[in-house]
């Protein structure tokens, strides 16, 4: 098949420099001219919607038909690309009910944002990651087995480098290196009790400044949960 012209340039182009072409997945998803409904799936992947009930399933990567039901908990890991390429990853717990969620749930949301908060408040220019490491705030025994993958991670075009270890994978030497001021980390949570029946998961994306940092995550966690309303 011949190459057009234009394509050519195209690829001169992207030999030089790095290139956006904005509104090209919107103009893909509008030729297949999708109504309101259309959006209104009910199915959900389940490895990015979660009720914090085991599952085979998710762990596979299916989608399985999982309507919400009344009294549980909702959490969602965004991982959402926005505007430009850019990747917006927050985290939220819902209670999802006309019943209050149980002293228990409570408790674990509100270790969770002591858990990312705290941690937060070690962000600044000048740090080393090792010692985001050391100095990280300990989740309580019970929410060891299921904590997150890590503490923190760079977020740009994706989830990418670097990535802040619990102490118990650390590894030495693999990211010794300070924070810059203009990094973005996501900042994350992960608190499911052993045995237990749900998770709560939390995750607020933060820029790093000159002076410190930036919470870039707006959007507020449940008052239920939090044990505030």
């Amino acid at each position: 098949m011949q190459k057009s012209a234009s394509w050519e340039k195209l690829k001169s182009a992207m030999a030089e420099r790095v290139l956006i072409l904005d509104g090209a997945m919107g103009t893909m998803v509008q030729r297949h001219k999708l109504s309101e409904e259309d959006f209104r799936w009910e199915w959900r992947d389940v490895t990015q919607a979660s009720d914090g009930v085991p599952n085979e399933k998710a762990i596979a990567g299916q989608k399985i038909r999982l309507p919400v039901q009344n009294n549980e908990i909702l959490a969602f890991d965004t991982d959402l690309i926005g505007s430009y390429g850019i990747c917006v990853d927050i985290s939220r717990t819902w209670w999802i009910g006309d019943q209050n969620p149980r002293p228990d749930m409570i408790s674990a949301m509100q270790h969770a944002h002591e858990h990312i908060m705290q941690n937060m408040q070690m962000l600044k220019p000048g740090v080393m990651i090792p010692e985001l490491t050391k100095n990280a705030h300990k989740l309580a025994p019970e929410y060891q087995k299921g904590k997150y993958s890590c503490l923190m991670h760079g977020v740009g075009l994706c989830d990418e480098w670097p990535l802040i270890a619990y102490a118990d994978t650390f590894v030495e030497g693999a990211y010794d290196y300070p924070l810059e001021a203009g990094m973005v980390l996501c900042v994350e949570a992960l608190v499911s009790p052993e045995g237990g029946d749900f998770s709560i998961k939390l995750e607020d994306q933060v820029l790093i400044t000159p002076e410190g940092f930036e919470n870039l995550s707006a959007y507020p966690f449940d008052p239920r949960l939090m044990g505030i309303a």
